[in-house]
């Protein structure tokens, strides 16, 4: 059978070769054991489990904000930005991309013009785990959805061998739902549970979804609880929502550091403008009372100047997405970038 070959924009570097799927149910019945995978409207935890299958990714800007995407980019699978899904039936042999392995992995960059931009790494396996520790990251964030119970002791263990450690707090909203089962503040009860147990000195908790600061202020105390008179962690709020950026003043004094959302920012249909100056008031706020302040997310790399002329000084993603980011920022000078 012959082979086609996709083209597209490398999102993790690579060779693919297999039988083409264009969803979960195909590359679900099929027999066959190397496929490349269209990923749009996949669901996480179908990704994990199709995941020994699967030589390859695809994804269309369609999908590209979804939270799929954003665990994909680390499960060392290449993976193909492509304007369409391929019009070719279920089972055609493709192709794409070269061998090679991903770069090295950076923590910081200078830009052409001289600003210091800082990275850290947004994880949530063992393996992406292994992958920022080697490279000396700290991690900014780790998502604890995908960790099954078993596991997520030997996850957290292992993250605090960071230089500097930022754990998630179960979020159970939108495409991350399916992950977990159960009371949700059952389920949190039990992972601040687990997290009080961790050294304290380089440990952070992020709270995803802030709406309003009295949910910041309820998490300080219930850990403080639980810790009964210990050095307590950081406390951080996940900027995401609307309401939090409406509040930003009140939430900021309730955390020790703050993550912006930028995907589900971007998912919300914020016109361009508006946004840039939401993210422009939430570094000047955090700025003031002294709290620092990291983007969380998968930018296009044609925003990427807009968002350090925001002020935007750290950003957090997946390790195989930092050479590529750090190679658009060392060439970027910013007055030119963003000139009229």
């Amino acid at each position: 059978m012959e082979t086609t070959r996709i083209n597209g924009i490398p999102l993790v570097p690579g060779a693919a070769k297999g039988r083409y799927c264009s969803s979960a149910e195909t590359a679900s019945s099929t027999r066959r054991k190397t496929l490349i995978l269209l990923i749009d409207h996949l669901d996480i935890s179908t990704l994990k489990e199709l995941r020994p299958k699967l030589k390859g990714l695809l994804v269309t800007r369609e999908g590209l904000l979804s939270h799929t995407t954003i665990f994909a980019r680390e499960l060392s699978i290449p993976l193909l930005l492509v304007e369409s899904a391929p019009a070719l039936p279920e089972g055609a042999s493709i192709c794409f991309g070269e061998p090679g392995d991903i770069g090295p992995i950076p923590t910081q960059v200078t830009t052409a013009d001289g600003l210091l931009i800082r990275f850290s790494a947004s994880v949530w396996s063992m393996d992406g785990l292994r992958q920022a520790i080697l490279a000396d990251l700290p991690i900014g964030l780790l998502r604890t959805e995908a960790l099954t119970p078993s596991r997520s002791a030997s996850a957290y263990s292992l993250a605090m061998k960071a230089t500097d450690t930022i754990i998630r707090l179960y979020d159970f909203e939108a495409d991350k739902a399916d992950l977990l089962h159960g009371d949700p503040e059952r389920l949190r009860a039990a992972q601040l549970s687990q997290l009080s147990a961790l050294p304290t000195q380089t440990l952070g908790i992020l709270l995803p979804g802030v709406t309003h600061p009295g949910q910041m202020r309820a998490l300080r105390e219930q850990m403080c609880s639980l810790l009964r008179g210990g050095l307590p962690p950081r406390f951080g709020a996940m900027l995401e929502t609307r309401e939090a950026f409406l509040l930003l003043p009140e939430v900021l004094s309730f955390c020790d550091f703050a993550h912006i959302g930028l995907n589900a920012l971007l998912r919300a249909d914020i016109p361009q403008p508006t946004l840039f100056d939401m993210l422009a008031a939430a570094v000047r706020e955090a700025t003031r009372q002294g709290v620092p302040l990291t983007l969380c997310g998968e930018p296009p790399a044609e925003l990427l100047p807009r968002l350090v002329a925001t002020g935007i000084r750290r950003f957090c993603q997946a390790p195989s997405s930092l050479p590529d980011t750090a190679s658009a920022l060392s060439e970027l000078r910013l007055w030119q970038a963003i000139s009229p």
